[in-house]
């Protein structure tokens, strides 16, 4: 973990996996992989690489 004032910085872990799918659309993905997930199952297997 990586902490400031004004910042903080964890490793992912499922424990976020709900703020991680909400916040992963298309204005994020627009210059990246993957594209935003169509349902939180599947960014879970994405994340979990199954």
């Amino acid at each position: 973990m990586i902490e400031t004032k004004r910042l903080r910085l964890v490793p992912f872990s499922m424990d976020h996996m709900e703020a991680y799918f909400t916040g992963f659309d298309s204005d994020i993905t627009k210059y990246q992989y993957p594209e935003p997930f169509e349902s939180i199952e599947d960014a879970k297997e994405f994340l979990q690489g199954e």
